[in-house]
């Protein structure tokens, strides 16, 4: 049976320049940013009540946001889930309207379930905090 293998097979592959480039160390934390310093935040309302919606979000608040997410609320009380949302809203809504959540939360807390996850998706989408088919993003 002829010698199948030879010692080109075991040459070096990698050659160029791309083998000889410096490997540039990417800072994950950092590329968790949404958004761009300095964006003015969105003006909204949602049954009367005013308020304004961040759209810049440093990564260490990402990081927050996305442990609130994945929380599983299915034995939390009506008051944890209420504790729960506020948290999520101090993120999402401006740090000047931080005085409007409560009544926001009032508002939210009249609707069905459906629908208050229905609004708190849309806060997310507004926000940035979803991919383009409106899904949270999973971080």
């Amino acid at each position: 049976m002829p010698k199948t293998s030879s010692k080109a097979a075991a040459a070096e592959s990698v050659t160029g320049s791309a083998a000889a480039s410096a490997v540039e160390r990417v800072d994950l934390l950092d590329a968790l940013e949404v958004g761009e310093p300095g964006l003015a935040p969105l003006p909204a309302v949602f049954a009367g009540v005013e308020f304004a919606i961040n759209r810049y979000y440093p990564a260490a608040v990402i990081w927050e946001w996305s442990d609130l997410q994945r929380e599983d609320t299915s034995s939390w009380t009506d008051e944890q889930i209420r504790t729960g949302n506020r948290k999520i809203l101090r993120i999402i809504i401006a740090a000047d309207d931080h005085d409007m959540i409560d009544p926001l939360l009032d508002e939210i807390g009249k609707r069905s379930i459906p629908e208050a996850r229905r609004i708190f998706a849309y806060l997310n989408n507004r926000a940035g905090l979803t991919d383009k088919w409106g899904n949270v993003l999973a971080l």
